[in-house]
């Protein structure tokens, strides 16, 4: 029964349908009257993407002088070590390399797998831009870091590696749930 009102009330409301010429007029204002909308959409998402972008960019080239900060200060730190909490072997023996660090820092620092423990000559505990971090000394005279997190300053999962103004370099990488930086002479590696 409603679908039978439904067509009188049609019927009588619009009984001719409306000629083609006004149809296709209508049809053409609507489409002009949508553009300037489109149009507005569209720059707004380039608007929006170009934005992203540079906030992107942004991103990537101060996490790049963050990781270039905390390089220089390690390679400032390692030129500059005075004293170290142990010498020779670490003193928890080299099973368990990093264990000594839970006394000072709260936490084990575990070398990285290109490491041994034979390598170790010394190690402290000290902090670079205001995180705890533990020190070794390798006695191919190159300076470890670890830190007890995964480094934000590391983009990707490759390492990030900075030439230094002082004759050094450094390698920063993330590795087991921890961040290392490796600071060594310039000429050790081509």
């Amino acid at each position: 029964m409603k679908t039978s009102m439904d067509e009188e009330l049609a019927n009588v409301l619009r009984p001719f349908p409306a000629p083609a010429a006004l149809r296709e007029q209508l049809l053409m204002e609507a489409r002009r009257a949508d553009r300037p909308q489109r149009l507005v959409r569209r720059l707004a998402l380039a608007a929006s993407f170009l934005l992203g972008a540079v906030g992107l960019g942004l991103y990537l080239t101060q996490t790049q002088d963050l990781g270039l900060d905390m390089a220089k200060q390690a390679a400032l730190n390692h030129t500059s070590v005075t004293s170290m909490d142990f010498k020779g072997a670490p003193p928890d023996g080299p099973a368990t390399c990093g264990d000594w660090c839970v006394q000072k820092l709260g936490y084990q620092a575990p070398l990285p797998a290109e490491f041994n423990v034979s390598q170790v000559v010394g190690g402290r505990a000290c902090s670079l831009k205001s995180r705890p971090v533990a020190y070794y000394q390798m006695d191919c005279g190159s300076g470890l870091f670890v830190f007890k997190e995964p480094l934000t300053e590391v983009k990707h999962q490759r390492p990030s590696r900075f030439n230094l103004p002082n004759g050094y370099r450094a390698r920063m990488w993330n590795e087991h749930e921890h961040g290392y930086l490796l600071v060594e002479s310039a000429e050790k590696r081509p």
